[in-house]
């Protein structure tokens, strides 16, 4: 369903970024890591892209195996 709005449109709500970009990219680029080919899917590829681009570099990223908030 990702991929197929994505065809469309360079974010989930039109063109301009919104907090749901954000919101779905939080796992959304992460993908990879639970076994998705992010290469599979060219219009999310795509837009992971813009969106990483659009947010910026300087921010933490943990694997799915380590939750750092966890208290564990």
């Amino acid at each position: 369903a990702l991929e197929r709005s994505l065809a469309d449109t360079p974010f989930l709500v039109g063109d301009r970024l919104t907090i749901a970009d954000i919101a779905v990219y939080a796992y959304s680029h992460r993908a990879e890591d639970c076994g998705f080919e992010l290469a599979d899917y060219p219009a999310i590829s795509a837009w992971v892209e813009r969106v990483g681009e659009a947010i910026g570099p300087g921010y933490p990223v943990y694997p799915y195996s380590i939750d750092p908030h966890s208290g564990g």
